[in-house]
């Protein structure tokens, strides 16, 4: 019955997900003097949710739920707050992505710590401040470190798993890489010989509550993309990098930026032919992306932003891949997982196959 109760018991705690419920049931993740934080798992989804809750002695100041922060904002934040308990650091901050909340520790010069606290919602704002005792520190590093310890042991899905190998494979930043100029006997098109082609990159971040931006760079070029959440732009890239891995001449997707709305566009480009004849010869593609604003209300192409040629689709598929792995690398998921497991399988696929034909060839 002991043991049947105490399985009972751990089976309610694991139900509970979200800050809220957490609040309802359990003491708080975090003590910091005043300041109680209960940080909520909800079933491994992208965001950790955030109660916050200003207490004086019995007296609740305010209570306030819905702050979201991710896993990789909140580790910083805990070995910010050991730093600055054992007195090495004289700052340490949180803040959610959307600005609803902040949290700033700070030393001054003959040693006062202090802890202020912003709290938002739409126009409405509520600023805190009091002093902090190194008890109250300790307490909230002992607190701090088990609550990370739960979310890093919580089963949070699928994580990619290429992302080490490709970075260990291939140049970070990017390199331009000229195109040599095919001789006459091997053209099949037009040669635009001012096409040059290098590394490509992407970087995604997220900018606020529900936007996002993307950098881009193709060789010595860069331009940048965005939008918000009516779309899901990083699922577009990626199935889009899948599709050009697998042969597809083009691939669109929109973003919407509320108003305005941007067209990117991966396509492929022929850069060169090799072999000595048209029955031998092999085309060589690159993949040109295209980022070009779209009037939103009659549908007519706009400014051209970027455009630029990448050296292979395979290229472009790996740095799709290597922007949106990170975000998962640390259990946050701001797409669906499938899209970037079946790149990851098809990136994989790729490298197994040109490796036995290399191996085939005789090759070392």
């Amino acid at each position: 019955m002991a043991v049947q109760a105490k399985a009972g018991k751990e089976d309610g705690l694991a139900a509970i997900e979200t800050a809220a419920e957490r609040r309802n049931a359990l003491p708080p993740d975090i003590k910091l003097g005043w300041l109680s934080l209960w940080i909520g798992d909800s079933a491994g989804r992208t965001w950790l949710d955030v109660v916050a809750e200003v207490r004086e002695s019995s007296f609740d100041v305010l209570a306030f739920k819905g702050p979201k922060i991710q896993l990789p904002d909140f580790r910083p934040f805990v070995a910010g707050l050991e730093a600055f308990t054992a007195g090495s650091v004289d700052e340490v901050t949180l803040a959610s992505q959307g600005g609803s909340l902040r949290i700033a520790l700070s030393r001054s010069e003959p040693g006062w710590m202090r802890l202020r606290t912003w709290l938002r919602w739409g126009h409405i704002e509520h600023n805190f401040s009091f002093r902090l005792w190194q008890e109250a520190l300790d307490e909230a590093v002992t607190g701090a470190r088990a609550t990370l310890q739960r979310l890093e042991s919580g089963n949070r899905g699928w994580r990619p798993r290429l992302l080490d190998l490709l970075e260990r494979s291939g140049p970070a930043a990017p390199v331009p890489i000229p195109v040599p100029l095919p001789d006459t006997s091997d053209r099949i098109e037009d040669w635009d010989s001012g096409i040059e082609t290098g590394d490509v990159t992407f970087r995604y971040e997220i900018d606020g509550y529900g936007w996002y931006g993307v950098d881009v760079r193709v060789g010595d070029q860069s331009g940048a993309f965005g939008g918000g959440y009516l779309t899901d732009a990083m699922g577009d890239m990626v199935r889009g990098a899948l599709a050009m891995l697998a042969g597809a001449r083009r691939f669109e997707l929109m973003c919407h930026a509320e108003p305005g709305l941007t067209r990117v566009t991966f396509e492929q480009v022929q850069l060169r032919v090799i072999g000595g004849s048209r029955t031998s010869a092999r085309a060589v593609y690159g993949c040109r992306v295209l980022v070009q604003e779209v009037d939103h209300f009659n549908g007519a192409d706009g400014t051209v932003d970027f455009d630029a040629v990448c050296h292979s689709p395979r290229a472009l598929a790996e740095a799709v891949y290597r922007m949106a792995a990170v975000h998962f690398a640390g259990g946050t998921q701001p797409t669906h997982p499938a899209a970037l497991a079946a790149l990851e399988g098809a990136l994989a696929a790729v490298r197994e196959m040109e490796a036995a034909e290399a191996q085939a060839k005789g090759a070392p």
